[in-house]
């Protein structure tokens, strides 16, 4: 199976501390941003004890990048949608965003391309069609 539910337990805990460390970039822990982090998890099969625990000790789970492209692309729209769950996007958000969209071995340009993206759409949902045609650009 492809997408999350395929990820060991360990990578789920991961990009769940991935999420909490973007949350709480910029100082604040939104409601919104919770429940967004929340809804991931539970489509992971971590539950809310799992999360309390990932959420006290964040570096007992370090993360690590996967080698597939398309979980890679996952993880990265995860924090792409994170940054922007709480209907703004702070300077250290976007610089955090942009930091994992590296380490996880995206193009400068396509980072940068999918933040603006989500900057332009800040306040209603994404168009997919509109995401596809900014990923597509960079697809070898």
């Amino acid at each position: 199976m492809r997408g999350p539910f395929s990820f060991t337990k360990e990578r789920k805990q991961a990009i769940i501390a991935l999420l909490l460390e973007m949350a709480g970039v910029d100082k604040h822990f939104d409601a919104a941003e919770e429940k967004y982090i929340r809804e991931i998890a539970n489509q992971m099969d971590l539950d809310i004890q799992d999360l309390n625990t990932i959420r006290k000790s964040p570096a007992n789970y370090p993360f690590i990048v996967p080698k597939g492209e398309h979980e890679r692309m996952t993880i990265f729209y995860y924090v792409l949608f994170l940054m922007r769950a709480d209907g703004k996007i702070l300077p250290s958000e976007e610089t955090l965003c942009y930091r994992v969209g590296l380490r996880l071995g995206f193009n400068h340009n396509m980072v940068m391309d999918m933040i603006a993206v989500l900057k332009c759409y800040l306040k209603e949902d994404v168009p997919p069609e509109i995401m596809l045609k900014h990923v597509r650009k960079y697809l070898n």
